[in-house]
């Protein structure tokens, strides 16, 4: 790799913010290098700063991604029949309960297989976060 400010290519008219060659040295902190991306073969692969958590589906910063970072349930929601919430529901007038609308609506009317909570509770496991390799945030 060529050292900090040695030029990779010949430059003929002006550089990028409209200065010439000339008027930038190498010792003025001007990073020519910079520019030339596709040159770097031996740089490691970036890492995405921001990931979605394929486990609780939320934004995370992979910096801050520690052992109890993620709280997720890895059960599913059943409609908790035996509770108040749907003692006058007429799913003919109001519409299906079971559906991910109601689940959102109503998280209270669900309960969670894995571990018998509320469908608005808190996960039951608690463990890093796992990136979605589908689903990219912001970098």
């Amino acid at each position: 790799m060529l050292p900090h400010g040695a030029l990779k290519r010949a430059w003929s008219a002006n550089d990028k913010d409209g200065s010439s060659l000339d008027e930038c040295s190498e010792d003025s902190g001007y990073d020519f290098e910079s520019d030339n991306s596709d040159d770097h073969e031996d740089t490691p692969a970036s890492r995405q700063r921001f990931e979605i958590c394929k486990q609780c589906n939320e934004e995370y910063d992979v910096l801050y991604n520690d052992k109890e970072s993620c709280a997720w349930h890895e059960g599913y929601q059943d409609v908790d029949w035996d509770g108040d919430i749907w003692a006058d529901h007429d799913e003919l007038c109001h519409g299906t309960i079971d559906t991910i609308e109601m689940r959102e609506k109503c998280p209270d009317g669900f309960v969670w297989d894995c571990c018998g909570k509320p469908g608005d509770a808190l996960g039951c496991k608690t463990t890093r976060h796992r990136p979605n390799r589908a689903k990219r945030m912001r970098s």
